[in-house]
């Protein structure tokens, strides 16, 4: 399987912290690309375009945190932004932004060297699951067109009650809205003797791991 390559960013405004980033970040086995920047200025175009994993800043407590988070907030929201300090640690934190961060300190380096590792692993596995939330979520609307668009009648249930239904559904059953489709449990519409087996089903496919099995039922419009 191909490596995931990682993209990581120095603000180089230290030359001590650049010195031991490169260093550990050489260090690691995880496949990476680093690129160097001297400003905020020049960081956008680089979120605009990489995306990267990591940002690895040399933490200033005389300036404001903010308007950082904020930059990566509107660019790059995935990025996890690394503060590079002398002796402060913090652990990683979810700002209000959204934005995740930490401190690492340089005066431990064999610790240093450590979390870096960890950073870069947690990284890949944060944008895998971003890039499999993506695709999940094309997956979705291509099923939720694929049913609306569909002369069938269709409809997905949940414990007895309907969560949606397509047009052709709705006719089908003379419903006035999606809003009446969602009030009515759908035993209502099963024929009397066959409510109780199909009650029984619907509750075995709510509760089980395994796909429901067809079950050939008479409904009344």
């Amino acid at each position: 399987m191909k490596k995931q390559k990682i993209h990581c960013v120095v603000i180089d405004q230290d030359v001590e912290v650049t010195a031991s980033l490169d260093a550990a970040l050489r260090h690691s086995d995880v496949l990476l690309e680093l690129k160097q920047v001297a400003s905020v200025q020049q960081l956008i175009p680089v979120l605009q375009e990489l995306q990267p994993h990591l940002l690895f800043c040399p933490h200033d407590k005389s300036k404001p945190a903010t308007d950082l988070l904020e930059t990566l907030q509107r660019y790059s929201p995935d990025t996890l932004l690394v503060w590079v300090a002398r002796d402060e640690w913090q652990g990683l934190t979810t700002w209000l932004m959204g934005v995740e961060s930490c401190i690492l300190p340089l005066n431990d380096l064999e610790y240093f060297a450590q979390y870096i590792d960890f950073l870069l692993r947690y990284s890949a596995i944060k944008h895998d699951f971003r890039d499999c939330k993506h695709l999940l979520g094309v997956a979705e609307l291509r099923c939720h067109w694929l049913v609306d668009y569909s002369w069938e009648a269709i409809a997905y249930i949940s414990q007895g009650m309907h969560l949606y239904a397509n047009n052709a559904y709705v006719t089908l059953f003379g419903f006035e809205s999606m809003a009446e489709v969602r009030s009515m449990p759908v035993a209502h519409l099963v024929d009397s003797p066959e409510r109780k087996t199909f009650e029984a089903m619907s509750k075995a496919a709510d509760v089980g791991s395994k796909p429901s099995n067809r079950l050939l039922i008479t409904l009344r419009t």
